[in-house]
């Protein structure tokens, strides 16, 4: 969770003029971010649960810079969900940055079911791991 937070905070505060700070947006999101977990008619936490939530503290190490690399073209493929239903989504690119002295690439995945769904026409997916 903690690569996705930050490149998602990366992208709030690259914004220029914003005046938030790097700890500040993190915050926004990560409030936006409970807030929409409990009005999915699915929640899949209850009001109670949320102060079992825990997060990272903001660490401006994690706040990096990527390059978006577009998969023009890509051919959608089924995903099996927690539901156990499959779903078609299509890799819609990529993202590159250096952490550590280290480059990652992480996979951007679009839902191919949302694509009529002005709502989140634009919503993808970054899946990743958390080190083990």
């Amino acid at each position: 969770m903690r690569f996705l937070v930050c490149l998602l905070c990366a992208a709030l505060v690259a914004i220029e003029g914003s005046g938030q700070t790097y700890a500040d947006s993190l915050a926004a999101f990560r409030k936006k971010y409970v807030a929409d977990l409990l009005a999915d008619p699915r929640h899949p936490i209850q009001p109670s649960q949320v102060k079992y939530l825990n997060f990272y503290p903001a660490d401006p190490a994690y706040c990096v810079l990527a390059r978006f690399v577009p998969s023009p073209g890509s051919e959608p493929f089924l995903v099996p969900t927690h539901s156990g239903k499959q779903k078609p989504f299509r890799e819609y690119g990529i993202v590159v940055f250096k952490l550590n002295d280290q480059y990652i690439t992480l996979h951007v995945y679009q839902l191919m079911d949302m694509l009529n769904d002005t709502a989140h026409k634009d919503d993808l997916f970054i899946p990743f791991n958390d080190e083990q």
